[in-house]
Order: C-alpha cells, then sequence, then structure tokens
C-alpha cells in the first residue's frame, strides 16, 4: 500500500518507530513553524492545512515527536525553576479508543488542608458505620484520654486486635471486649491512684462499657456469677468466658490438654452442615518438638453452635478455672510436660497404646464426634501401636508432616541445647503438647505417639552371654560396637 501524500508531496510513513530522513526534516519545519508568532503562522497561506495533513495519520509515538522537538529548548530552559509553585497537580494515565495510553490532567489543588480532629476534646469518640441499606456495619472507639490510655497501657499488656501500647489514639473495632476482660483490673487501678482525673477518666471509661455491653453483661450476672452451681452461657456470649491469655483445657484423643488462649474470633460457613456452619474458632498457642529446639506452635479447635443455655462443664473445651478437678490435672500434666520436655534428639522407648499415623488416602469427610483443626493439614487414623519406638521429631517435622514444628509468629524459641526448657515456668510446662513424634518398629510407619504412654526399655543385660558364639567373635563384636559408640 502505497503511504499517503500531502498536496505539497510530502511522504510520511506510517510507523511507529522509525522515521526516514525527509520525514524528520519535515518534522523539524513544523516544529519551526509552530515555534513562529502566530501572526506569522496566519500570514503563511495553507500552513496550517499542511500540518493538519502530515499529523492525520501519524500514530501517537510520531505526534510526540513533534511536540518533544519542538518543546525541546522551552524544557530545558524551564527545568531549572521546576515546583516554584504550592500547588497539587492530578494526572492519570488512560487508554484511548485505539488502545493507546495518554495522560490527562484532572485537577489542581492549590490548598492540602490537614482534616480537622472530630471532638478534640472528648475522652472518647464512637464512630458508627452503616451500609448501603441503612444497616449497621461496624463500630469503632477512639480513646483519647491520656489517663485512660494509660491505664490500659499498664493493666493490658497484650490483647489481639489492639495496640494498648500505642503513644497515640487508642481505636477498638466493634464491642469493647478487652475492657470487659479487664474491668476488675482496670478499677483496681483507678482505685489505687492518687490522681483524681485518673480516677474520673478509669471509672468513666468502665461506666461506659457497662453501658455499650448492659445486655450481655445482665445475661453474665445471671448465668456465670450468680449460678454457682452449674456456670454457663449462651453460644453467642462466650466470649466473655474466655479471656485472651488463660488456660484452657480440652480432650483431644483421648488425652487431656491445656493450651493457652490467643483469641476467638466467631465464624460461618454456609458449605458446612447445617451443625457445622456456624462456630467460634479458638486459636491457641502450645509447646511442640521440632527435634533439636522447642517452639511455640497454634493449637485450634472449634465451638459449635447451640442452642439456648449450656453449662461450660459441658463444652469441649473450657477455662481451665471452671474444671472441677483443675488440680489434680494440673499435677499430671506438670508430670506429663517435664517428660515431654526431655525427647531432644533420638531415643528408643516401649510404648503402649493407640498412636496416630498418617492416612494414604485423603479423606475430607466430616466425623460425627468432632469437625479436627487437623483436617486442614493431615488426615490421621489411630490404630493400637504397642511395641518399640524411635523418637525422631527432628525428621518427623523435616520429611514427614512439617506441620507440627510451624512456629508461632513473634514467639521466642526454647534452646534444647543450652537447655532453656529447664527456665519454663509451670504454666508453660503445662501447654506441652500430649504427642511426639516418632517411629513404630511394629508398623514399621511415622506417627505421633501420646507421651503417657511412652516408658523406658528395660533391655535383657545378660543376653549376649547366651549368645552362641565362640568367645573370640564376642570379643571382636563387643569392639566394634564401642568404636562405634565413640
Amino acid at each position: 500500500m502505497a503511504a499517503p501524500s500531502n498536496q505539497d508531496g510530502i511522504s510520511i510513513k506510517n510507523e511507529e518507530h522509525a522515521l526516514d530522513s525527509k520525514d524528520r526534516s519535515t518534522l523539524l519545519n513544523i516544529a519551526e513553524v509552530e515555534a513562529e508568532p502566530s501572526s506569522r503562522v496566519h500570514q503563511e497561506s495553507g500552513v496550517d492545512q499542511r500540518i493538519a495533513d502530515v499529523t492525520e495519520d501519524l500514530p501517537l509515538k510520531s505526534f510526540e515527536s513533534i511536540r518533544i522537538l519542538g518543546d525541546l529548548d522551552k524544557t530545558a530552559e524551564s527545568e531549572e525553576s521546576l515546583g516554584e509553585i504550592c500547588e497539587l497537580h492530578v494526572y492519570e494515565t488512560r487508554f484511548n479508543s485505539k488502545g493507546e495510553e495518554v495522560v490527562l490532567q484532572v485537577g489542581v489543588i492549590e490548598g492540602l488542608d490537614i482534616e480537622e480532629i472530630r471532638s478534640p476534646d472528648a475522652a472518647l469518640v464512637l464512630m458508627r458505620y452503616y451500609d448501603d441499606t441503612k444497616a449497621l456495619a461496624g463500630t469503632a472507639l477512639e480513646i483519647r484520654s491520656p489517663y485512660m490510655r494509660k491505664a490500659m497501657a499498664e493493666t493490658i499488656k497484650d490483647y489481639p486486635g489492639v495496640d494498648t501500647q500505642t503513644a497515640g489514639i487508642l481505636k477498638i473495632s466493634g464491642k469493647s471486649h478487652c475492657i470487659f476482660h479487664y474491668r476488675k483490673e482496670l478499677y483496681a487501678y483507678a482505685q489505687a491512684s492518687d490522681d483524681e482525673d485518673v480516677k474520673e477518666h478509669v471509672t468513666y471509661l468502665i461506666r461506659y462499657m457497662e453501658q455499650a455491653l448492659r445486655k450481655e453483661i445482665a445475661s453474665y450476672e445471671t448465668h456465670m456469677v450468680a449460678n454457682t452451681e452449674s456456670p454457663g452461657l449462651d453460644f453467642d456470649s462466650l466470649w466473655m468466658t474466655f479471656r485472651p491469655g488463660d488456660l484452657l483445657y480440652h480432650n483431644r484423643n483421648g488425652e487431656g490438654q491445656i493450651c493457652r488462649l490467643k483469641y476467638m474470633r466467631m465464624q460461618t460457613d454456609a458449605r458446612k452442615p447445617l451443625r457445622y456452619a456456624k462456630y467460634w474458632y479458638l486459636s491457641c498457642e502450645i509447646i511442640n518438638c521440632d527435634g533439636e529446639d522447642f517452639i511455640y506452635s497454634w493449637d485450634h479447635t472449634r465451638i459449635f453452635a447451640y442452642d439456648g443455655y449450656r453449662p461450660v462443664s459441658d463444652l469441649n473445651i473450657l477455662p481451665l478455672r471452671f474444671h472441677k478437678d483443675q488440680m489434680s490435672i494440673r499435677e499430671s500434666l506438670l508430670v506429663r510436660g517435664k517428660t515431654f520436655l526431655s525427647f531432644v534428639g533420638v531415643h528408643h522407648r516401649n510404648y503402649h497404646g493407640a498412636a496416630r499415623f498418617i492416612k494414604d488416602d485423603e479423606d475430607d469427610s466430616i466425623e460425627d464426634d468432632e469437625y479436627d483443626s487437623y483436617k486442614a493439614k493431615k488426615n490421621y487414623e489411630t490404630i493400637q501401636a504397642d511395641g518399640r519406638v524411635i523418637v525422631d521429631c527432628e525428621e518427623y517435622t523435616s520429611n514427614i508432616d512439617g506441620s507440627i514444628g510451624e512456629h508461632l509468629p513473634g514467639s521466642k524459641l526454647i534452646s534444647g541445647k543450652e537447655k532453656g526448657y529447664e527456665k519454663l515456668c509451670d504454666d508453660d510446662i503445662l501447654i506441652c503438647s500430649p504427642e511426639v513424634a516418632g517411629f513404630s518398629l511394629q508398623h514399621r510407619r511415622w506417627g505421633l505417639f501420646k507421651v503417657s504412654g511412652l516408658g523406658i526399655i528395660s533391655f535383657n543385660q545378660t543376653a549376649f552371654d547366651a549368645l552362641v558364639l565362640p568367645q573370640q567373635y564376642k570379643k571382636l563384636l563387643k569392639s566394634l560396637v564401642k568404636a562405634h559408640q565413640k
């Protein structure tokens, strides 16, 4: 196809990446025309039409070349004086109908006003957020009083979702759960202070929480505080009993286990069967072993929705302080925890009891007794595994199931080599895992074995003497074994 020509015989190639020498000469001439005074341009007959004809079929990049050539001197002169006017110019890049990217100026802002703080003198500011249907979507409480913020920083060291140590405004999204959980500590802080401003502000904060949660607190006082025989709550109010940092007790795989609550949140899942569609999801921490060191790792469980009131003691997991046998549980699990902490490295043990082995085929079906957190990781089957086992957590976490060795973000490492576990407090020993990883010599499979089922192997000290071999061979065998041990 022939290149288009204008009335002066100027040939222009419709290409994006290159212009021949004649085209460049033409572009330079056009740039000179654009740079001349407007009076001269109007005097030249046909110049406007010439420019229009030349640029009509030029691609965008060629047109930019014209603009750049024409503004070259102007750009060079103005670079030194850039940015002298305090204005914000806003540009947007968009694509035109040809699919070419263009830059458009959409606005000029001469002054940048900092948003004015609403109610700067108020100790508390509550923001309510509504959706497009005018339904309440959420709330946010801003605690601005320095007395309140200091009280919370000193009484609430750590709470999920709330930065109590912030130097600015303390914000709480949703209901004031943390103020309820630490109401007694805040009240004691206010009473112990000699500053009347502290008393007034902290007391006002507690009073606000009591007003905002008046319905929940009324139910809590009736079913938990006044009911000393069988304290309990409805499903939606369970958060009032579970305070982050509490020791929780539950039975998993036939073994009692204690974990420390990190946070809990209500979840719904329409894909699950109706009885599993709504639940409290509890994220806790336990101490696991990766073979060389001990680590804090996640332990998740659920409390599924139920109707009406239910005693706390009937829940599948509950705060240890509400268990009727909490003292005996602490004593037995302290012993078990110390045994668990002795399994650094490789150990040979006798085992009696059921063990959990990874299934060869994955089964995502929901069990009737419990919707276990292990469903999201590895599926296990429980098999009786009496006999000798080799305890080796390092091999297991490295090559079999690394999920039990997942380190809790931000938690410290408990050194096994330096025996850092000897400095653990009782509450940390209590949250040690009830299982340890190893290899069953009976089943020839890797699995998880209950710490309570492991025992010392009673070796037959006279078995070698009964071995029918010449004496010189026995001496040779003993020498080989001793050399291997060294």
